[in-house]
């Protein structure tokens, strides 16, 4: 459902404003309460994306052959407890209002009500009424900037580079007859996401640009780039990436920088063996590990100056 066809006038008993597996979770209990009739979804996600398994981010949808599972329509949505798959219909017929396309631009907790923007006509706002409120946008991504100003990515917003492709007649004639019925991402300035690009892993956004970029286009379209992926952080997702880039990228150079001594300090601090056997792991297939570095910056590409490496000194020109 789209916010233009809400009026002014609506009024939503529970409202969660975010998209993501908070929102979905928060339906199912409501759905298991018996109390689902008349709450609503604020999600900025487009049109018939409903909340999804973002587990799988770090795992299968890496897969450069996995486009049909990243695409729009075809990302796994959630399941519920009993495995009844939480799809549009799902939520429609258990009286939940999924409202796409749709941020929030104010709460306001006097009259109680949110001031909606759709991302299909930014111009006008729409007001709905609400009795009790949820903020499900999840939390920023942890980020490296480039000097001083560190970019953030704000919480539950889609892509501004990214829209669903409609496919012409010839591309289809390409495609198995299953594909054809799912819009793939287009990436707009896709040449961004290749050699030096930095990448987030919080949506199937993010998890489309970094396949783009696993890839290793060169600027001459050659799939000839093996320059080293480094990978921040020594933590569960950290694992589950590598171990995926190891499966889907076997010739891809991986690095680990984390900046405590081991993997999992807050998993394992008091069972040091435990993480040793992951870390044997990803040695055991050219997995480089680079412990007790902390991750200060990003080196931009066009930058110039010295610079202090693994290896040593190092200067850009």
């Amino acid at each position: 459902m789209s916010l233009g066809s809400v009026s002014e006038a609506t009024m939503a008993k529970r409202v969660a404003i975010g998209g993501g597996m908070a929102a979905g979770r928060w339906a199912e209990e409501l759905v298991k309460l018996g109390d689902s009739q008349g709450a609503m979804i604020i999600s900025a996600y487009p049109e018939g994306m409903v909340p999804y398994d973002r587990t799988l981010l770090s795992k299968e949808l890496l897969d450069a052959d996995a486009a049909v599972l990243r695409s729009k329509d075809g990302f796994p949505a959630l399941k519920t407890e009993a495995g009844d798959v939480m799809d549009a219909a799902w939520y429609a017929a258990n009286g939940i209002t999924i409202l796409f396309g749709t941020t929030c631009e104010d709460v306001k907790l006097e009259s109680s009500e949110l001031v909606l923007r759709s991302t299909a006509a930014p111009d006008t706002t729409t007001t709905v009424g609400f009795e009790q409120l949820v903020i499900a946008t999840g939390s920023r991504p942890r980020t490296l900037g480039v000097g001083e100003a560190p970019p953030f990515a704000a919480p539950g917003l889609w892509h501004d580079d990214l829209k669903a492709q409609v496919l012409s007649t010839e591309e289809e004639k390409g495609l198995e007859d299953h594909e054809v019925n799912y819009q793939h991402w287009e990436i707009e300035g896709a040449e961004k996401y290749g050699f030096g690009s930095v990448h987030t892993l919080r949506d199937v956004g993010d998890c489309e640009k970094l396949v783009r970029a696993l890839m290793r286009p060169e600027d001459d379209g050659q799939e000839t780039c093996f320059d080293p992926v480094v990978i921040v952080g020594g933590g569960l997702l950290t694992s589950e990436v590598v171990s995926s880039l190891i499966k889907y990228c076997p010739d891809l150079p991986l690095l680990v920088v984390f900046p405590s001594d081991m993997l999992y300090p807050h998993l394992f601090s008091q069972h040091e063996n435990i993480a040793q056997v992951y870390e044997r792991q990803m040695t055991k297939n050219g997995v480089k590990i680079a412990r007790g570095y902390e991750a200060v910056r990003l080196w931009a590409v066009d930058e110039v100056g010295s610079f202090p490496t693994l290896d040593g000194p190092a200067t850009s020109l």
